[in-house]
């Protein structure tokens, strides 16, 4: 008998064509899969609680309606219950556009995204802090690529980027100065190198997640060739993003 608690190894490319599959079959935003689904697989090379978050807010993210967040002029998004895959990735270019700022996301579940908005934020060149009450999480541009950072106490992270702390209901993401060391003496640090070399361990072994989690996700990704819903038959068969 097959015991569902087994660990499997998944092809880091293998994540993201089922996390797009997935959330297709869920009826997610046609034009936000390729990037909820890079989300996915990044957030996972940080955390490997990632795909069991992913696989757990599925059917929430199936039964939304999906709409537009509003921005106050005071960098205050209210995301009205939409998932953090939706939003955030929008929130990070706000943060990384022009001169940046502090976003403070309210009614918007998903934090275990946020490891991967603050690596995508470092990729892009920036230090990026993406934070919640439960998680805080800095990446950063080093110079031999990009680095990240994982705060025990979340506060850590919101000071750092000068602000309040996150939302209860939500999350922020911040654009900030490179960091300096004494700002990390909290944090529990993947330097460059590190991050390096278990990006290339993933690449060549996979990541290890458990038998039933991951059936939890192909089972949502069948529905995109079987579709239920009126906003998965319109996008079943939409584009599988790659790296």
């Amino acid at each position: 008998m097959t015991n569902p608690d087994d660990i499997i190894p998944i092809g880091y490319l293998e994540v993201q064509v089922w996390a797009s599959r997935a959330l297709i079959g869920a009826g997610f935003p046609g034009g936000a899969v390729d990037q909820a689904a890079r989300l996915v697989t990044q957030s996972q090379l940080i955390d490997d609680q990632a795909i069991a978050g992913f696989v757990a807010d599925l059917p929430s993210i199936g039964a939304l309606e999906h709409g537009t967040p509003d921005l106050a002029s005071d960098g205050v998004v209210d995301a009205h219950g939409l998932h953090a895959l939706a939003v955030a990735p929008g929130v990070l270019d706000m943060a990384c556009a022009g001169q940046g700022g502090v976003f403070a996301v309210q009614a918007s579940a998903g934090s275990w995204v946020l490891p991967g908005v603050a690596l995508h934020g470092a990729r892009r060149g920036h230090a990026v802090v993406a934070a919640s009450v439960g998680s805080g999480w800095l990446a950063w541009q080093d110079t031999d690529g990009p680095s990240i950072a994982r705060f025990d106490n979340p506060r850590q992270a919101a000071i750092l980027a000068g602000s309040a702390p996150p939302p209860s209901d939500g999350y922020l993401v911040a654009r900030i100065d490179q960091p300096a060391f004494s700002g990390l003496e909290q944090a529990r640090v993947l330097d460059a190198r590190a991050l390096g070399d278990h990006l290339h361990k993933v690449q060549h072994e996979g990541f290890p997640v458990r038998r039933g989690t991951w059936a939890g996700v192909t089972n949502w990704g069948w529905k995109m060739l079987v579709p239920t819903s009126e906003r998965s038959k319109a996008q079943a068969g939409g584009d599988m993003g790659e790296a």
